[in-house]
């Protein structure tokens, strides 16, 4: 009886283990799945306001372009402008007629 609980012991080992790496495995591409979706999402939403910023640009409404050239650049920035982007704006609102 003791030989057999040997033998099984490192067999049952060995299943877990492989069990263990196909669960990894599994979850890891749900996961990778999800982030792809949320970049799609994110990047949708990006290209969006970048172009309802660009497009503000073309009219009169310099608050209006203001708030969006300010909204696409934190997107851009991780929620932070900088002094430059700041600068980039007036730029841009500077050009408006």
């Amino acid at each position: 009886m003791n030989n057999e609980t040997t033998i099984w012991t490192p067999i049952s080992i060995f299943l877990i283990a492989i069990a263990l790496v196909v669960y990894w495995i599994i979850r890891e591409s749900k996961r990778k799945k999800e982030w792809r979706k949320k970049k799609e999402v994110y990047d949708a939403y990006l290209a969006k306001l970048e172009e309802a910023y660009k497009n503000s640009l073309k009219g009169t409404d310099k608050s209006l372009a203001l708030d969006l050239g300010r909204k696409y650049y934190k997107m851009i920035r991780n929620g932070e402008l900088t002094i430059y982007d700041e600068q980039a704006i007036a730029n841009d609102l500077s050009t408006m007629k």
